[in-house]
């Protein structure tokens, strides 16, 4: 996820991933020298519990899913959302998507509804590494008065919607 995320990786309670097998390294430019290859992974939250109507509901979250940099992975979404459905058998599933790379088109391909926009938020990026730092988690001291002495600069993001799907 580190490298092939835009948001890098999380920790994530679940991971699930696809492997490519040596006999298919044919269509990969730079074959790695292993047996298989990790071309898609998906990292799930532990489950919410809660009361729905009398009876426990269990709502997990995707947070995150990544393909193999400059590789396109049919299906490799729905085939590790299945496995995850199959393994866990979640009341609902919900994740957001990024509205500055994402409408959230292949999530409702997969049966998510959107629920709910999440306004922009702001952040701070040190220039040199692009790490993102929240107002809450900026390091103390760190930034001067217009923030962009220390090597920051102020961002606001597009926000995210919200997509759930229920089973």
């Amino acid at each position: 996820m580190e490298e092939n995320h835009l948001q890098t990786s999380i920790l994530s309670k679940y991971k699930y991933g696809l492997y490519l097998p040596k006999k298919h390294f044919r269509v990969i430019a730079d074959p790695p020298e292993a047996e298989e290859l990790l071309v898609a992974a998906a990292t799930f939250a532990r489950p919410r519990v809660f009361d729905r109507e009398g009876s426990s509901h269990r709502s997990y979250e995707l947070v995150r899913f990544a393909n193999l940099l400059n590789t396109t992975v049919v299906g490799g979404l729905d085939k590790l959302l299945s496995h995850f459905v199959k393994e866990h058998q979640p009341d609902d599933l919900m994740t957001y998507a990024d509205l500055e790379w994402s409408s959230g088109r292949s999530y409702r391909k997969l049966g998510f509804e959107p629920h709910e926009d999440i306004p922009p938020q702001e952040f701070w990026v040190e220039i040199t590494t692009m790490e993102r730092f929240y107002p809450h988690r900026l390091p103390e001291g760190i930034l001067g008065e217009s923030g962009q002495e220390q090597r920051f600069v102020k961002i606001k993001n597009a926000g995210s919607r919200k997509f759930v799907k229920n089973f």
